[in-house]
């Protein structure tokens, strides 16, 4: 093995200089995918699932961390869209908390960080899209993925791209968040993977058997929703209004779809894209809903305003995506060594990803526009997978001191083990 103690030695240097003079930076949400290829695959009998690019699903839904971070940098001093809904400081299910009279801050509710959101719209999540697309911050909602007028409500429209556009997004490496289309999100969920034409399970864990309805962590066959005893979490047909039935994202550690997503059956309906009539579409199943939801062959709509108990989201991807610095389409190992020489020599980097365009400068994984210890957070996030939200707030520097340097000597340790 090659020796790296001389660059590790360089490294430090620049992390100890980040550190002695830290600056503040905007709370960033990170999101873990998984990259599904096989281009060009044969739709299901259903006539869903082709789908002629590489592109990527976001392993987890959107959680109320996450959601709380989008609200707290576009919903504070007034919230014109109505991004926020009550129901998520003050119902059972909900589990964003608001504070504030005229000025407003949001925080996930104790015991509730890494439960799916839910009472947002169809328009919540693809404003919540463009912000991503557009590097977070104070990026807008309106343009992006999505352009949307007149709020699109009622009289207003919202312009969806459509397959070309998506397939040329990917080809050029420009970054779009998307919110997963009918064929995206089935594709991910069902689709046996390996080639072009490997056929798709019945059930979205690799799977042609009925799931089981039982309580977190279960089997790799096992979802939250309401089976034979009744609810997954207390195998009991009363519903008992004090108790949340929503499971953390993940929760379910077995139950992957073939291509690496969780939880694409139970815990809470998923938004897609699918106009169907003046309704979007729905996948996934719910707590609430019997095992016959989970299969391919069963998929509901939902008008686009509703804001219920039982529908989240996730999101997609294509072009580059957060910690994909090599330009595979993908996050993890490959992706160290190149982290490494980003943040000792960005020069070297830049000229050796020349297709890299419109991927940030320095190691910047996170698109905040600055390399900081915020990197370096978020990238080992993004290498374990963790469905953690947000890069630690700028008090915690003190910690990532400390923690820095390990980071480097364990990647190096990971990249040894690759």
């Amino acid at each position: 093995m090659q020796n790296h103690l001389p660059a590790f030695w360089g490294v430090t240097a620049i992390l100890a200089g980040m550190m002695t003079s830290p600056t503040s930076a905007p709370a960033v949400v990170t999101i873990p995918t998984a990259h599904v290829g096989n281009p060009g695959n044969a739709a299901d009998t259903t006539g869903y699932g082709a789908v002629t690019y590489d592109y990527n699903i976001a392993k987890y839904d959107i959680t109320n961390t996450q959601y709380a971070e989008f609200l707290n940098l576009k919903a504070t001093s007034g919230d014109p869209y109505g991004l926020y809904n009550e129901n998520m400081t003050t119902a059972t299910q909900g589990g964003i908390t608001r504070s504030g009279t005229t000025t407003f801050t949001y925080a996930p509710t104790t015991g509730y960080a890494n439960k799916p959101v839910i009472y947002e719209t169809w328009y919540d999540a693809i404003r919540f899209i463009n912000w991503l697309t557009n590097g977070q911050g104070s990026g807008d909602t309106e343009s992006g993925t999505y352009t949307i007028t007149n709020g699109g409500f009622n009289s207003g429209t919202v312009v969806i791209p459509g397959a070309s556009q998506r397939a040329a997004w990917a080809a050029s490496g420009e970054t779009h968040w998307l919110l997963p289309s009918e064929n995206e999100w089935y594709k991910a969920a069902y689709y046996k993977g390996g080639n072009t034409n490997a056929g798709y399970w019945a059930y979205p864990f690799q799977s042609n058997a009925v799931p089981v309805s039982q309580a977190p962590p279960g089997g790799s066959n096992s979802a939250n929703f309401y089976g034979p005893s009744g609810f997954a979490l207390t195998h009991s047909t009363t519903f008992d209004s004090s108790l949340t039935y929503v499971t953390d994202v993940g929760a379910y550690s077995s139950g992957r779809s073939p291509y690496g997503a969780y939880d694409m059956g139970g815990n809470v309906w998923q938004w897609n894209e699918t106009i169907i009539g003046s309704a979007r579409g729905i996948r996934g199943s719910g707590w609430y809903d019997s095992s016959d939801y989970l299969a391919s062959s069963n998929s509901l709509s939902q008008v686009p305003a509703a804001e219920s108990a039982y529908i989240g989201f996730r999101v997609a991807s294509v072009g580059m995506i957060v910690g994909d610095l090599n330009g595979d389409s993908a996050v993890n190992n490959f992706d160290i060594s190149p982290f490494e020489l980003a943040l000792t020599d960005s020069a070297t980097y830049l000229a050796q990803h020349p297709t890299l365009t419109n991927y940030p400068q320095r190691g910047d994984v996170n698109y905040d526009g600055a390399f900081n210890n915020f990197d370096i957070s978020t990238f080992e996030q993004l290498l374990t997978g963790a469905p953690a939200a947000v890069v630690p707030e700028p008090s915690t520097f003190a910690l990532l001191a400390i923690g820095g340097a390990g980071l480097l000597l364990w990647v190096r340790r990971r990249k040894a083990s690759a």
